[in-house]
């Protein structure tokens, strides 16, 4: 097969959600192509895919010190580490883009607003950090003003700011964008997730629901996915449907060996403080009650 002839069956894979079978694809071209640096970068991002996180670290560092790195190579690495790398990576995966790619603008939105989330997160800190998030996000929105991604990036930086109103109208202007009911406009899987807790933090609830629901039909085994709907559920007051959206959270965790101490206390806290109001005992009393009047 040639090179070609891989990256197609990769792509077709991916097409499917194989991942599994993207990165065996990949792993065989590498054994004819071993120091090709396009097949090396697909193999790099198949391993991202699998969730294989330090091989794919290794991956991309090795592929950093060749002068034929594209910019997928730093793109990922700054996915993969943190802090001023991760800035770097970034700054150098946008100065290495193909101005010739027809997803040119997109990347560059996308880079940009990866940059700004940095200032919001590990750089906060640093001393520039408003600002330089602010000209990220203005650069950006140069780029395509209409960017789902953008919009839920600067709906983050105006929470941070405390500019509730222009927060609410950036989160607003972005689901409105989407259409639960057509596939073709939603935004990626990530994005989703980042959209879904910027409506919960802005209190538009039954938004956020619609956006995590989109996502349980690509994966209902996503831990952070049935937390976000346990936490919208209860902010919502529906306490009843939060209560069993955390006991799966807590299910899932277990399924599939998480850890992550700081989820886990907030489910417990919750699940406790619904316990303590006494509306699931209600709730078992209503059912009852219900069956007694079918019978």
């Amino acid at each position: 097969m040639s090179k070609e002839d891989f990256k197609k069956r990769v792509s077709d894979f991916v097409d499917q959600d194989d991942y599994e079978n993207a990165l065996k694809t990949t792993q065989e071209a590498l054994e004819i192509f071993p120091n090709d640096i396009d097949i090396l970068e697909l193999y790099g991002v198949m391993l991202v895919e699998n969730n294989e996180h330090e091989k794919a670290l290794n991956v991309f560092t090795q592929n950093m010190n060749r002068s034929d790195a594209s910019s997928t190579t730093f793109l990922f690495l700054g996915q993969l580490v943190e802090g001023m790398d991760s800035l770097n990576c970034y700054q150098k995966a946008y100065e290495l883009l193909n101005p010739q790619d027809l997803n040119v603008k997109e990347k560059k939105v996308s880079i940009l607003c990866a940059m700004a989330e940095l200032y919001l997160s590990d750089l906060c800190e640093e001393e520039n950090a408003e600002a330089a998030c602010e000209s990220y996000v203005n650069e950006a929105e140069s780029i395509d003003p209409n960017n789902v991604e953008i919009l839920v990036t600067k709906c983050s930086l105006r929470i941070c700011q405390l500019r509730n109103d222009e927060a609410k109208e950036a989160i607003q202007k972005a689901y409105s964008k989407v259409d639960a009911n057509k596939p073709e406009t939603w935004p990626t899987y990530e994005i989703r997730t980042n959209m879904a807790k910027r409506l919960m933090e802005t209190e538009f609830f039954t938004e956020s629901l619609t956006i995590l629901a989109m996502n349980q039909l690509e994966n209902d085994e996503d831990v952070e996915v049935w937390f976000l709907f346990g936490w919208v559920y209860y902010l919502k007051k529906d306490y009843i449907e939060s209560y069993d959206c955390l006991e799966q959270t807590l299910v899932l965790i277990e399924k599939l060996q998480i850890e992550d101490p700081a989820m886990l206390s907030q489910i417990n806290e919750m699940k406790s403080e619904i316990e303590t109001m006494g509306v699931l005992e209600e709730n078992d009393n209503e059912e009852v009650e219900e069956m007694d009047i079918a019978e």
